[in-house]
């Protein structure tokens, strides 16, 4: 079990590749991969499942049912926009 607080923050595009990498590829080996994260522009595909929290829990299950409009407004208590084609919070 590997517990990961914000494992691609702070870091360069290609560097968060790399760890995503890293992490699909243990996640392969049979790892199990606890991680948190505020960067909606991660690929969230990567994960087989989310967990939305705003002081209780908010939303789980795959990233297509949690990565919603309504979900991530519940989440970050704010509207939701649409940039480059991606749903993205403002803060």
């Amino acid at each position: 079990l590997l517990l990961l607080d914000e494992p691609i923050s702070g870091v360069d595009a290609p560097t968060q590749e790399s760890i995503l990498a890293l992490l699909a590829e243990l996640a392969r080996a049979g790892k199990t991969l606890l991680i948190t994260t505020h960067d909606l522009r991660c690929n969230m595909e990567f994960f087989d499942g989310l967990l939305a929290l705003n002081r209780r829990l908010v939303a789980l299950g795959p990233a297509a049912e949690v990565l919603t409009p309504a979900t991530l407004a519940r989440t970050y208590g704010t509207q939701i926009v649409l940039a480059d084609g991606t749903e993205v919070a403002l803060t």
